[in-house]
């Protein structure tokens, strides 16, 4: 609204210059309001079709803002968040294997902005471990524990990731501190109930 009015005000004083109308003028009121607002309309209408490319999805608006707004953590978070919803659904191994390398240069520069944000530590966990980089899943989990240390889900992920190293001391340990926390972990229950 503000750069509407600033603008309409010096294409008033543009045409005031060049003797289209005067401001002061009983003039003003005539069809030339309605040329100035028709440029108006023009300029920003151009703008808004130009920004829907933008907002076609979740996946491009992010994409979009991560190149605008690259000093926001929470932005990152956000465009690694969607490219673990791409990784789920591509059937490519190549597109998969850069979207997950993207996706941890989105947690990590996320972690860089703001070292605690919990929740780029569990994304870049999965991250890892949907690249089977286990040793690497294992330290973003036990970050997030040590940032959270009674969230469950990265109890239940440090599970995970020493039930695929098979550590299975540790990996039911850890799904006991995860149901201890959380009992309603139903997708939990039937993986713990096989390590008993």
């Amino acid at each position: 609204i503000g750069f509407c009015m600033c603008f309409s005000f010096f294409i008033f004083k543009l045409f005031e210059k060049i003797k289209l109308f005067k401001l002061s003028s009983t003039s003003f009121l005539n069809g030339k309001i309605i040329f100035v607002l028709l440029i108006m309309v023009v300029f920003c209408s151009a703008e808004v079709i130009k920004r829907n490319k933008s907002w076609f999805d979740n996946f491009s608006l992010i994409s979009s803002d991560v190149k605008n707004v690259m000093n926001s953590a929470k932005v990152h978070d956000m465009y690694a968040y969607q490219l673990l919803a791409k990784i789920k659904a591509e059937k490519n191994p190549q597109k998969r294997s850069d979207f997950v390398q993207e996706g941890i240069k989105q947690c990590e520069l996320a972690i860089f902005i703001y070292p605690d944000f919990t929740t780029s530590w569990n994304n870049l966990g999965t991250l890892y471990f949907a690249e089977r980089k286990f040793k690497k899943a294992e330290i973003c989990f036990q970050k997030l524990l040590e940032i959270e240390p009674t969230d469950a889900n990265p109890m239940y992920n440090l599970g995970n990731c020493f039930q695929m190293q098979l550590k299975h001391d540790l990996s039911r340990l850890y799904y006991e501190k995860a149901l201890s926390q959380n009992p309603d972990l139903f997708d939990l229950i039937p993986v713990y109930k096989k390590l008993v």
